[in-house]
């Protein structure tokens, strides 16, 4: 710059600048992604974005949903793993309550068995955090995070106390990110108590819309504190099955997403569902570049980073519009403090 300078002020040249450098975007080898994955990651700039972050370890998501596999071979070390509990001792280590939680707890159980009975959480956790650039399978939009499997169904059923233990759970063992593809139409106080505490304690709350393409609301995502997610279609469409809302916040593709199979293979899924990990995701890429951030600024830069896809604006089909995971890291600052504590100590799946 500073030689560019001088050669401008000599009048020697009309203009000056350096000879920057660039490279190409980031194309991880999972041997899935080009056939499967690249259409729609492509769409949001997930490319653009991993050449800033693939994710931090440190970031954890929490998926609250029907269990995890943690056994398959694109999750391996992804699992978070709870630093103050010994596996396998029948002792409640750390004191918080639960005895051998060493990855996740099953609230609907009641027991450390994180075992997928539905196929749906693990579907839901690889499109967060697959391991990316591993060589194996699918590559994950915040695939260097971890996630926290928390079970709060049975059979694909699920209780509302269940999952209001559930993210206090998740918010007070340290999650960065609570993702919900779940929901329903009854408003609960102790619901939205419950979304209050962890945003109050850094948390970044996601929720699905539902998928009754109807105008009506949907819990926990029309809570005030949940980024609430609808679901487009490849050519960047509203899903006809996305709830609609003036509570809806942003949109993210949620049609034939290809993803983890509980079964140890890979399968396709449609529904809010498998639009809301990419904002977990999203938010989980913005806190390992900048770990201070707060759940208001995150929310912020990924509702100013959106596509906007409406003809008017902000609508109540797409919220803010169509993420766009390089746009937002593009908008934050990176981060120089490590990250701050994440806090003290009948549901439907949205298929």
């Amino acid at each position: 710059p500073q030689a560019a300078a001088a050669l401008e002020a000599a009048g020697a040249v009309e203009w000056a600048e350096p000879n920057y450098i660039f490279e190409p975007d980031l194309v991880p080898n999972d041997p899935y992604y080009a056939s499967y994955q690249a259409a729609y990651l492509t769409r949001i700039a997930a490319p653009a974005a991993w050449d800033v972050t693939t994710g931090l370890s440190s970031i954890v998501v929490a998926i609250l949903d029907t269990g995890v596999n943690l056994a398959h071979a694109d999750l391996a070390g992804a699992a978070w793993t709870n630093p103050g509990e010994l596996p396998g001792n029948g002792v409640d280590d750390d004191a918080n309550g639960f005895i051998d939680d060493v990855n996740g707890w099953d609230f609907a159980a009641g027991d450390n068995v994180l075992t997928d009975d539905h196929g749906h959480g693990t579907h839901v956790a690889g499109i967060v955090a697959a391991r990316i650039n591993n060589g194996v399978g699918i590559a994950g939009l915040a695939g260097g995070a971890r996630i926290m499997a928390v079970d709060v169904f049975q059979g694909g059923i699920g209780a509302y106390e269940d999952l209001i233990r559930a993210i206090i759970y998740a918010t007070d063992n340290g999650a960065r990110v609570i993702n919900m593809s779940l929901g329903a139409s009854s408003y609960s106080l102790g619901e939205e108590m419950a979304v209050n505490y962890a945003a109050e304690r850094g948390v970044v709350v996601v929720a699905a819309t539902g998928n009754s393409g109807l105008v009506e609301r949907h819990y926990p995502a029309a809570h005030d504190a949940v980024i609430a997610v609808a679901a487009t279609t490849a050519d960047d469409g509203l899903a006809s099955y996305s709830t609609r809302g003036s509570w809806v916040d942003v949109a993210a593709p949620g049609s034939s997403i290809y993803s983890l199979s509980a079964s140890g293979g890979y399968r396709y899924s449609s529904g809010t569902s498998m639009a809301t990990p990419y904002v977990s995701a999203l938010a989980a890429l913005l806190l390992s570049y900048n770990p201070s951030l707060s759940p208001a600024e995150v929310r912020r830069l990924i509702e100013d980073g959106a596509d906007v896809l409406g003809p008017l604006g902000r609508d109540i089909y797409f919220g803010a519009g169509r993420i766009n995971a390089a746009r937002s890291l593009a908008l934050a600052s990176p981060g120089e403090e490590p990250p701050p504590g994440a806090g003290g100590r009948p549901l439907d799946v949205d298929p």
